[in-house]
């Protein structure tokens, strides 16, 4: 499995965190976002296990970060504060959000994948994207999880892990039932490729 990230981005029950800890989470997000200096509030949405909190105000747009990487990282810390207030059975987490960046991000890698899902076919050669977080991972794996014609790994370690887009070795567009099923499902619960039973 692929880090603690990987809880935060995209496992869960559906019962979510409950009140009193998503209010924890947020006191101490907008506590940390006040002492940065960002002049922000958030905003609470539920979506089944997720607590989405949306940072909206003047400096929402400078939270995200260089491709999200500050958003990212305050993610995981609310999610460490999350688990310190939430009971053992609750398995819900926090996703942050800002300025709608993860919808955009999301429908950019998606558009990635199928163009370099077609790029692969049409040249029958793995192609190997540059390190990505377990979430963008996962989003390409089902991106392209019933995309003919090619299968998805990960390999690599840590922050060097690198999704793959190899192409089939008889490719056929038209249809739907000839694609292992071996490396389908990306990151939700460890990349097909090696990461089950396994942390990084």
């Amino acid at each position: 499995m692929d880090s603690d990230r990987d809880r935060a981005d995209g496992a869960g029950s559906l019962d979510g965190l409950d009140e009193e800890t998503v209010d924890e989470v947020r006191w101490f997000l907008e506590g940390t976002l006040e002492r940065m200096g960002y002049r922000v509030t958030t905003e609470l949405h539920r979506s089944g296990p997720e607590a989405i909190l949306e940072i909206v105000g003047d400096d929402s747009s400078q939270v995200i970060g260089k491709k999200g990487v500050t958003l990212d990282a305050l993610q995981v810390l609310c999610n460490r504060v999350a688990r310190k207030y939430s009971e053992a059975d609750e398995r819900g987490y926090v996703l942050l959000d800002a300025n709608g960046y993860r919808a955009k991000h999301e429908q950019n890698l998606q558009e990635l994948a199928t163009k370099l899902g077609d790029q692969a076919i049409r040249e029958r050669r793995t192609i190997t994207m540059d390190p990505m977080s377990p979430r963008d991972r996962r989003v390409v794996h089902m991106a392209l999880a019933k995309f003919t014609g090619v299968r998805t790994q990960s390999q690599g370690e840590g922050s060097d892990r690198r999704l793959q887009i190899i192409p089939m070795s008889a490719p056929n567009r038209g249809g739907g039932g000839d694609r292992p099923r071996g490396d389908r499902g990306g990151d939700r619960g460890g990349d097909r490729s090696g990461d089950r039973g396994r942390r990084e």
